[in-house]
């Protein structure tokens, strides 16, 4: 037998879930564009774009596009990096942590 495929197996899973409060918050940032307008980060970076910045970014990551990285990059200029790394969304991805790691380590 592989794999889960009764309901009850389903239903122990979902209910011991630890990530079930952070998808409902998710959701809620989603359902309301994460409570900020269109592009208010590309538009206010002068805020902030003295500040040195790296940027990890999973090349097939559908749902924050490679594109909004390199955006963002390009706004940013010389204050920051931009890593586009062979990963997908999660930062738990190993590609992800191996560059974020090292990139922690550098800023110690």
């Amino acid at each position: 037998k592989q794999g889960v495929t009764s309901h009850e197996e389903i239903k122990e899973l979902v209910d011991n879930m630890p990530f079930k409060s952070l998808a409902i918050m998710e959701a809620h940032y989603c359902a309301n564009y994460c409570f900020i307008p269109d592009d208010y980060i590309l538009h206010n970076i002068k805020v902030i774009e003295n500040i040195k910045t790296v940027i990890v970014q999973g090349q097939h990551d559908v749902i924050c596009p490679p594109r909004f990285a390199e955006q963002l990059h390009q706004a940013f200029g010389k204050k920051s990096t931009l890593h586009l790394v062979n990963a997908g969304h999660a930062s738990s991805e190993p590609a992800i942590e191996a560059v974020l790691k090292r990139e922690m380590e550098i800023m110690e």
